[in-house]
């Protein structure tokens, strides 16, 4: 039997795949990303790295000092609640991200990403934003679009 290697999806859930799929992984998920944000591929040394990193048989890992990348969600909020089940409001969700997940930044959108159906809830909304942007980190630094 192939070895294989837990390691989480981009969900969080646990899955054992062989180092090949990993490395596959890797390379198309790198390329795809550089692509879409127009910036140079991985070198083949930080490809290793990061399977390095994945492959490890330890459940804390860290990278060294000037390593790091970013990291972020789309639909920040709302993704750890549903994947999870576990109940939480949008400012705890956004928290749980940046200080137990290490997330650089994540959205704290509403359900409903049309401005039109948000528009009645503005004034809810600018006081989430506020509380969030009081607790962390990463939000402190972000544009308040349409709320100012």
């Amino acid at each position: 039997m192939a070895e294989k290697i837990f390691t989480r999806m981009g969900d969080g859930s646990g899955i054992y795949l062989s180092p090949v799929d990993i490395r596959y992984d890797l390379e198309e998920g790198t390329k795809d990303a550089a692509s879409r944000g127009k910036i140079p591929e991985l070198t083949q040394e930080e490809l290793d790295y990061l399977y390095e990193i994945i492959a490890m048989p330890v459940t804390v890992i860290g990278v060294k000092r000037g390593q790091e990348v970013v990291s972020s969600s789309d639909s920040g909020a709302f993704k750890i609640t549903y994947q999870s089940h576990i109940s939480m409001d949008r400012a705890t969700a956004v928290q749980v991200h940046e200080k137990v997940l290490a997330a650089d930044s994540l959205d704290l959108g509403n359900i409903d990403y049309s401005f039109k159906a948000v528009k009645a809830i503005l004034h809810d909304e600018a006081k989430v934003m506020e509380l969030v942007q009081a607790n962390t980190i990463m939000l402190k630094r972000s544009v308040q679009i349409g709320l100012k």
